[in-house]
């Protein structure tokens, strides 16, 4: 970049010494820049002027000082300073330029003033000030201003003229502070209502957990707490960080426990019903006062005449009613104020509501209604299927670990068979050695006792599987490793077989009135002939009534209301059923949906009738079996027993023995299995009846409930 120093044309450097001449391209310039002179602008001149039509400068200085200045001998430029090259793009004005360029605005707002400046007493007498954009004319020179800088006077020195509009300071004051009060009042009303997302969802957890707790006491009496968020400490999550957890020897009741904290079908349905419960606090909402704030600020214009900036907020409340009448209310509250010229903020307000009651269609409490009272059900449904879930729930557990114990013991009577049946091995090839017995007899012992070892390792290979899948009925970690309490086992044993004292009618009806499934299936055909009044109320004809008022504040005057200025509006609006096509056919499958829903009623309560006498049958059947099967364990017992000494005797062979051995095995493990087969029969007797108690302590029969009932129905 080319740079010279000229003696001719130089401005003062910083610090530096003496007066040169003014530069004559200098001159020519400022002259181009005075008002109402016409003249060619540089480029950087130009967007000066455009910059400054979006960014009015600062005032000046007050008149007795813009005067001194005046009044004070003109100082010659510096000489000595570095100018960039004329027509150089993109050069950089050094200090000295910079301070003759301001030096030549500030002489032309002095000039500019100079005419105005005895009208500064007139406007503090008058005590306005000017708004909205400037004149077309009225400028030094004769013509509109070109730039910003141009009306910095509109700015500094408000004169009273035509097309001006004007405001007292009294009244500009009011209204900048209603909107002050108003900005404060929506501030506060934005902060009290925004919330986290963790506030909300505490909200909607407080709100529901109240919900089902409520109807969970309603159905079964104090229930323990309802909670769907997993816990941080859960079994699961210890073994997972590898912490120890004593998995051996666990119980029925400890199972329970560990399945109802980690199990993920328990964790589902408690979802599903927390999301009922969600719904139904949805449907309240929507027939509760609903209260709302909306606002939208901004500004438009264009880039050579300014613009506007307007903002606005609405607070509004709505509410459906049970007779289907619907009301608005709303408030409006805007400020406009003009830029670029520096206009003063305007504000008003603004008043509404309305009333709009159907007369047909869509009218009466039935109909308006119908949604919560559906959401008010669907939660009691649920609430019953949940503890339906509980209890069935708790059954399979049961099941799987009384399954898992005779998996067990048929692997400890396999274990046992073996190792008589090795015995048996080792005496025969003894005898066979000192020839006292044939070699065939040696075979059959080692044969049996090959067939004996591979069912050793099938039943082994069915309880690890077994167990696999326990843990993973339980939630637990499939490489975990579990142990079950054989106490558990021993005292089924101890206990022996109840009697089932109960007969089929009884146990028919008394499901049938207490079964929470066939409570709700009965109910849902309620609900689908609602749902067909719905669909037969939709076929009707529209009458809606609806009155409405609002109101204007008067201009700056927000919150300033006369009830002369407010206007409302009474109408009547119908919709006659000419074309009804899709709400026909709504109905029409509604009709169709209330047989199939009773027709799943029906076959519900053949199911019911027939699981129950299936489960009766078992139960008795399997407790008839056990006494069976532990006889035969005696008599399979003293078998072996006499096989065992006719065969040291010399009276029995190796055969004998050895079909006396199989016939106890297989005995054993029948016993065990007609044990728990009575057990789960009689668990799923009583929870096909709806008897079971699923707590803290494990799993228990109300008894007490059945008798009740028989001596009602005596």
């Amino acid at each position: 970049m080319g740079l010279r120093r000229s003696p001719a044309r130089t401005h003062r450097c910083a610090g530096g010494r003496g007066h040169a001449p003014l530069p004559a391209r200098a001159a020519s310039h400022r002259a181009r820049h005075q008002w109402g002179v016409p003249g060619l602008r540089s480029p950087r001149a130009r967007a000066r002027a455009a910059h400054g039509a979006h960014h009015p400068p600062r005032a000046p200085t007050d008149p007795p000082l813009r005067a001194a200045r005046r009044a004070a001998p003109r100082r010659r430029l510096p000489g000595r300073a570095l100018h960039l090259r004329r027509g150089v793009p993109g050069g950089v004005p050094v200090a000295g330029e910079c301070r003759a360029r301001a030096a030549h605005r500030r002489a032309r707002v002095r000039r500019a003033a100079r005419p105005l400046r005895d009208r500064r007493g007139e406007r503090d007498r008058q005590g306005t000030v000017k708004t909205g954009r400037a004149p077309p004319s009225g400028m030094p020179g004769g013509r509109p201003p070109r730039s910003a800088r141009d009306c910095i006077l509109l700015w500094v020195v408000p004169v009273p003229r035509a097309g001006y509009a004007q405001r007292p300071f009294p009244a500009r004051r009011g209204v900048e502070m209603t909107i002050q009060r108003n900005s404060l009042c929506a501030a506060l009303l934005v902060s009290a209502a925004c919330q986290s997302p963790a506030e909300h969802a505490a909200a909607a957890d407080e709100s529901v957990y109240a919900l089902i707790e409520a109807r969970r006491a309603a159905l079964v009496g104090e229930a323990a707490p309802f909670e769907i968020t997993p816990a941080p400490d859960s079994l699961r999550q210890r073994i997972l960080r590898g912490e120890p957890a004593g998995m051996d020897g666990l119980g029925l009741v400890e199972c329970l426990e560990i399945a109802a904290e980690n199990s993920r079908e328990v964790q589902t349905r408690r979802e599903s019903l927390y999301l009922t419960a969600l719904d139904l606090t949805l449907e309240r909402w929507r027939l509760g006062w609903i209260g709302g704030v909306t606002g939208e600020a901004g500004a438009d214009g264009t880039l050579g005449e300014g613009g506007e900036a307007s903002g606005g907020v609405s607070p509004s409340l709505s509410r459906l009613l049970g007779t289907g009448a619907q009301i608005v209310a709303g408030i409006g509250l805007t400020a406009a104020r003009s830029i670029g010229l520096g206009g003063e903020w305007t504000a008003d307000s603004s008043l509404a509501l309305s009333v709009t009651q159907p007369l047909m269609r869509g009218a009466g409490r039935r109909i308006v209604e119908e949604p919560l009272t559906q959401a008010e059900r669907d939660l009691v449904y649920e609430v019953r299927s949940f503890e339906r879930f509980r209890r069935t729930f708790a059954v399979d557990i049961a099941g799987s670990y009384y399954r898992l114990l005779q998996q067990q013991d048929a692997v400890a009577n396999e274990e046992a068979n073996i190792e008589t049946v090795r015995q048996i091995r080792l005496r025969n090839e003894a005898l066979a050695d000192a020839g006292r017995l044939s070699a065939i007899q040696v075979d059959q012992a080692s044969q049996d006792e090959l067939r004996s070892a591979n069912r050793l390792l099938d039943t082994r290979a069915s309880l690890g599987l077994a167990l696999d899948d326990f843990k993973l009925t339980l939630g637990l970690p499939i490489a975990t490793d579990i142990g079950l309490d054989a106490a558990e086992f021993d005292g089924l044993r101890e206990a022996g077989l109840g009697e089932i004292g109960v007969r089929v009618d009884d146990a028919l009806a008394f499901a049938l009135g207490h079964r929470l499934d066939f409570m709700t299936s009965l109910e849902q055909v309620a609900d689908a002939g609602r749902r067909g009044e719905l669909a037969a109320d939709a076929l009707r004809a529209g009458l809606d009534v609806s009155l409405s008022a609002s109101s204007t504040s008067a201009p700056d005057r927000p919150g300033k209301h006369e009830a002369d200025d407010v206007a409302w509006v009474a109408s009547l609006g119908f919709d006659l059923p000419v074309d009804r096509l899709p709400e026909r056919n709504a109905y029409r499958s509604q009709q169709i949906a209330l047989e199939a829903t009773r027709r799943a009623h029906e076959q519900l309560e053949d199911v019911i009738r027939v699981g129950l006498r299936d489960t009766l049958r078992s139960a008795r059947s399997t407790r008839e079996g056990h006494e069976i099967n532990e006889n035969a364990v005696a008599l399979a017992e003293r078998r072996v027993a006499n096989a065992g000494m006719n065969l040291e005797a010399g009276r029995a062979s190796t055969r004998d023995i050895l079909e006396a051995q199989t016939a106890l095995l297989e005995a054993q493990n029948a016993a065990t299995r007609s044990l728990i087969d009575f057990t789960l029969a009689r668990l799923a007797l009583y929870r096909d009846m709806e008897l079971l108690i699923v707590d803290e302590e494990g799993i228990d029969v109300d008894e007490t409930l059945f008798e009740d009932w028989s001596e009602t129905r005596r």
